[in-house]
């Protein structure tokens, strides 16, 4: 019994301090949780911080609270068998413990009957031996009376020999009734002894009866102490830390899940295009259901499954094409550029930061003003004419610009307000016809004023004179005049046919 409680103690005691275990294995798991919550709002509110490092953070506590709820469960599970075992224990020790007390019991009782029927015999002997005694104190008495009576009747003998005989048939009589009673006296006893075997065997059987429950009784407590003792193993089995082929065993596990979970969400992320920053949507280059695959790094495919070989070409063809102008091609209409086609005539005077003014023919009456961003260093040729691009960062417009309009552009390289000016077409045709028309020129300016010398055709007297000047600022429609002209002076442009 002291084993059982000992036992059922230890359980109880391996089971408290498991449970702490668990317990901390909990604490530690929620703690884990926290650290990777705390980790993921700092990830994701910070704004240098990318997309990837937030998914990562999140992943982590995903992670964080499936290892939590695998913590808890085991320690729930382990709980409930440690409970369980634990209360099997005591129910069992509390089913011996009845049951040695009503054997113990049962044999109190058997003792008390069996001592009940002892004293009854021992009384009984006791009064066969009382009885024993009383005949043969009688016997005596009787003896010592018949010697008196003898002496008597013998001294009396001559006087009464009919007293002698009377007395003599007397004696006959009490020493039957004498032998009747020692007879007697010996039944009783033998009775007696009788009684005492009986009681002997009773209690004989009724203590092998007593030893029988009290060894069924044992055998109930072996029985309990060895359930005790397999719960017990039970309880340690559960509770013991796992081997490292458990470990090693449920980390592939984990290593295969996480594999396909990779893969999965590398699946997941093919079959997504995310745009690399706001914008529209200007063309796709792709259908419904067309799958686009690389094969190797600069080549890929493009086909259903069960498709055939030649198909597959066609689908090679395709996905190359669509390495060249891309899938879906976007546009960020809230920065749209103009490239610029410059004259290499004019692009050394061309730097970043000029004003553009341009029109575009959608609308053709609204002015749109810009300013260069950059000069691409690499220029083009066309019909032997080289020109540069130059990107053109738009102003803000209410008018809607959509991309690949052609816009008819002006740059700006210099101004100056307050100057004297003609048309540029005085200048060409001074050019062109100037030797021709004019018998004679004018006076030249001073070459310190500036600029580059240049030919127009004015009215002297009716008279065509070439003039010499100094030009500043051409946008090629009007000139800037440094030198040789006054303001109000009449130039020639062009003549007329007659």
């Amino acid at each position: 019994m002291s084993d059982a409680q000992q036992a059922l103690q230890n359980a109880q005691g391996t089971s408290s301090s498991t449970q702490g275990v668990q317990q901390a294995q909990v604490t530690k798991a929620q703690e884990d949780v926290t650290a990777a919550e705390a980790t993921r709002d700092a990830t994701c509110r910070d704004a240098t911080s990318s997309a990837a490092k937030c998914t990562a953070a999140r992943k982590a506590v995903d992670q964080a609270e499936a290892a939590l709820a695998v913590v808890q469960a085991q320690a729930d599970q382990g709980t409930s068998q440690q409970t369980q075992a634990v209360q099997q224990a005591r129910t069992q020790m509390d089913q011996a413990t009845a049951s040695l007390k009503a054997s113990q019991s049962q044999q109190a009782i058997n003792a008390a009957k069996n001592q009940q029927s002892l004293a009854q015999a021992q009384a009984q002997v006791d009064e066969a031996a009382g009885a024993l005694r009383t005949a043969q104190d009688a016997q005596r008495t009787n003896a010592v009376k018949f010697d008196g009576q003898l002496t008597t009747a013998r001294t009396q003998l001559d006087q009464s020999q009919a007293n002698l005989q009377a007395s003599q048939d007397q004696l006959a009589t009490d020493m039957t009734k004498s032998q009747q009673a020692l007879v007697t006296s010996r039944q009783s006893l033998d009775q007696a002894t009788a009684n005492v075997g009986a009681t002997d065997a009773a209690v004989t059987t009724a203590q092998a009866g007593a030893a029988v429950i009290v060894q069924q009784a044992q055998g109930a407590l072996d029985q309990a102490q060895g359930q005790l003792a397999q719960a017990q193993a039970n309880y340690v089995q559960t509770t013991a830390p796992p081997t490292e082929a458990d470990l090693a065993q449920v980390q592939a596990q984990i290593d295969a899940a996480s594999a396909t979970v990779a893969l999965a969400q590398s699946d997941l992320a093919d079959a997504v295009l995310l745009a690399p920053a706001d914008a529209t949507i200007a063309q796709i280059n792709v259908s419904v259901g067309q799958l686009i695959s690389t094969t190797g790094q600069n080549a890929g495919t493009a086909a259903s499954s069960g498709a055939p070989a030649d198909s597959q070409q066609q689908a090679v063809n395709r996905t190359q094409q669509l390495l060249g102008v891309g899938a879906i091609v976007l546009s960020d209409l809230r920065a749209l550029q103009v490239q610029a086609q410059v004259n290499e005539g004019d692009i050394g005077g061309v730097r970043p930061g000029d004003h553009v003014d341009f029109t575009v023919s959608a609308y053709p009456s609204t002015p749109f003003t810009g300013t260069i961003r950059s000069i691409e260093p690499l220029g083009s040729s066309t019909s032997d004419i080289v020109t540069y691009t130059a990107l053109v960062d738009i102003d803000p417009t209410t008018s809607p610009l959509l991309p690949t309009m052609t816009a008819n552009t002006t740059i700006t390289t210099a101004s100056r307000e307050g100057v004297l000016t003609l048309p540029a077409a005085a200048i060409q045709f001074a050019q062109d016809q100037g030797t021709r028309l004019a018998k004679r020129s004018g006076p030249a300016p001073d070459p310190n004023a500036g600029g580059n010398p240049a030919n127009v055709l004015v009215l002297e007297g009716n008279e065509p004179v070439v003039q010499p000047i100094r030009v500043g600022l051409s946008d090629g429609t009007i000139t800037e005049v440094l030198a040789g002209l006054d303001e109000g002076v009449s130039v020639i442009t062009a003549v007329s046919g007659s």
